[in-house]
């Protein structure tokens, strides 16, 4: 998809800025969605998504078990939400941003003919 440094920029932007904020609202929910929705009397963790639970004090042991149970909650979640979610709608924007340049590839490429001069080169 991104042939140079700014189309590769931009692609990475796009997808961290989209799955960033898919995990961390998944996390907080994980974590811990109902109490959130007790103290702030809502019915939806979107209302609370600020506040993360330092209430339950800190000790090492308790955050590194914490950190894997959230890596084995998290996941599932990741996996799916990058293969069926987030790169295609990645590349969905990507091609909406980039449409003349892609347009232009497939016209080059329509009248050079099906295969590049570099793709035609057997590697050693």
């Amino acid at each position: 998809m991104p042939r140079n440094q700014l189309q590769r920029m931009v692609f990475a932007f796009i997808t961290v800025v989209i799955t960033v904020h898919a995990y961390v609202f998944y996390s907080l929910y994980v974590i811990n969605g109902n109490v959130l929705m007790q103290m702030n009397g809502t019915g939806s963790v979107l209302a609370a998504w600020l506040y993360y639970a330092y209430y339950a004090g800190f000790h090492i042991m308790t955050l590194l078990a914490n950190w894997l149970k959230l890596i084995c909650l998290n996941f599932p979640f990741a996996y799916f939400t990058q293969l069926f979610f987030i790169q295609p709608m990645v590349r969905t924007v990507f091609k909406a941003l980039f449409r003349k340049d892609i347009e232009a590839r497939a016209k080059d490429a329509e009248h050079f003919g099906a295969e590049s001069p570099l793709m035609s080169q057997s590697l050693p």
